[in-house]
């Protein structure tokens, strides 16, 4: 009996490496749609931190006759929303956890997760400040006039326009006093902004709602972008530019010292 065999050809090594450089690419394209899409989730959840800790603060003030917590964190000791300074501070000045238990905002928020964004990449417990132009605080020593502050919720003339909590990466073992620019200062950022959401950074408003900012990026006076001045190792950096003017007219009601 004679048998024929017939031979099928198989896939050329050619056609191999095609398929394994498609499936290569195929890959990559999924883990940046993954990785896209958990960056956007962290960066809600992070707006949700803020739009809770803006709730907090506001019935904070109904309950305090309209007067505001203190932005501050060792200032004033009986409002300041962070109590960071003695037993509160471990080694580094790092903040423990009863810094925020003993804030004054704790009871209103009532759960330390809420004071960490997701995004954060430091070892931090708190990420968010408070912008110090709300209460009686540093605010007034950065170029505002002598003694001004908002103080109350009757002196906000422009809620919408008021950045009151923000992430701030302070390299100093913790988020110290509350947050600002210096008001004068034409493009002295006081404290640093945090740069854990890649291009963009989250504010939370004085009438409650949030929104992502995108950095412009560039200063016209120098060539690096925004992020990379912020994580210098200094604690004040000189960048004038659109972002600081954008972040100027809202940690001042609204104003700058020509509307005063």
């Amino acid at each position: 009996m004679k048998v024929s065999l017939s031979l099928r050809p198989g896939f050329s090594l050619v056609e191999v490496m095609v398929v394994i450089a498609i499936i290569g690419i195929l890959a990559s394209l999924i883990t940046i749609a993954l990785t896209r899409t958990e960056t956007v989730a962290l960066s809600t959840q992070c707006l949700a931190n803020e739009r809770q800790i803006l709730n907090g603060w506001l019935i904070y003030a109904a309950d305090h006759e309209g007067q505001f917590a203190g932005p501050d964190t060792n200032r004033n000791p009986d409002i300041d929303w962070m109590k960071s300074f003695g037993d509160n501070l471990g080694p580094g000045n790092v903040e423990l956890e009863s810094a925020i238990r003993e804030g004054s905002m704790f009871p209103y928020l009532g759960d330390i997760s809420i004071y960490r964004s997701p995004q954060d990449n430091t070892t931090h417990i708190r990420t968010y400040s408070i912008n110090s132009f709300l209460g009686e605080g540093e605010g007034s020593d950065w170029g505002g006039p002598p003694g001004w502050v908002v103080g109350t919720v009757a002196r906000i003339r422009h809620p919408a326009r008021l950045i009151a909590v923000l992430p701030e990466n302070d390299h100093r073992g913790h988020n110290i006093n509350g947050w600002g620019v210096d008001i004068g200062g034409g493009g002295v950022w006081i404290d640093k902004l945090a740069t854990f959401n890649p291009g963009c950074i989250n504010f939370g408003y004085m009438d409650g709602h949030v929104e992502t900012y995108q950095w412009v990026g560039e200063s016209p006076s120098v060539s690096y972008d925004i992020e990379h001045a912020f994580n210098l190792p200094q604690t004040n950096v000189y960048f004038p530019g659109p972002d600081y003017e954008f972040v100027h007219r809202r940690v001042f009601d609204g104003r700058t010292l020509e509307d005063l």
